[in-house]
């Protein structure tokens, strides 16, 4: 892959399920999120946020992590 002067990716994306319990039966849920990942000379960091969109607490939360690369 040719990545030019700036090894570096971003993505977006979508998520949803269902969650059954005893108590509240079934309730769906879902989130939305995107980051980028860079490449720093071989190691793979990334940044990323995601937003519930249902659940107890729906606000964003963000997420920094190093990430195998091989």
């Amino acid at each position: 892959l040719e990545y030019g002067k700036l090894p570096i990716d971003a993505f977006v994306f979508a998520d949803g399920g269902i969650v059954t319990s005893q108590l509240d039966g079934r309730t769906g849920i879902s989130s939305i999120g995107g980051g980028l990942r860079l490449n720093a000379g071989g190691l793979p960091l990334e940044l990323g946020a995601v937003r519930a969109l249902d659940g107890p607490r729906p606000r964003w939360q963000f997420d920094l992590g190093f990430r195998v690369g091989f």
